[in-house]
């Protein structure tokens, strides 16, 4: 039996400008000053720990324990009011026939809230994976 596996984000859901978003206003705050452009070139696809890496890279220093939940707490409440799927997201999962789940390298509780956010939760049988 064949299976669909769905990466979350960018394919299905449209947040990697949002995060990248609140990313670039938090990195400005401990004075870091980089567009959009340049943290989606760097970091899209990117994991947590790789990006805190090079971020402290170009600061010179640390960043306070607190910038991974920050930052995770600020993308949520930036999801919550304006994070939507991809166009034709909804149309294909609904069009797509037998098993399937939806992976990620980003946190289940993010895919989670992501997934229901956008109504892809619903789905039956979805499958949350984190990679």
């Amino acid at each position: 039996m064949t299976a669909t596996i769905f990466d979350c984000d960018g394919t299905l859901i449209d947040s990697e400008i949002l995060a990248t978003e609140v990313l670039v206003k938090m990195v400005a705050e401990h004075g870091l000053t980089l567009s959009i452009d340049d943290a989606l070139a760097h970091f899209r696809g990117g994991k947590m720990a790789e990006i805190v890496n090079q971020i402290e890279v170009w600061l010179g220093r640390s960043v306070p324990e607190s910038f991974v939940p920050d930052v995770r707490e600020r993308t949520a409440e930036a999801f919550r009011i304006r994070l939507k799927p991809i166009e034709g997201a909804i149309d294909l999962v609904r069009a797509t026939t037998g098993r399937f789940c939806v992976a990620s390298s980003g946190p289940v509780e993010k895919i989670r809230l992501n997934m229901s956010l956008t109504g892809l939760l619903l789905f039956r049988g979805t499958h949350l994976q984190q990679l």
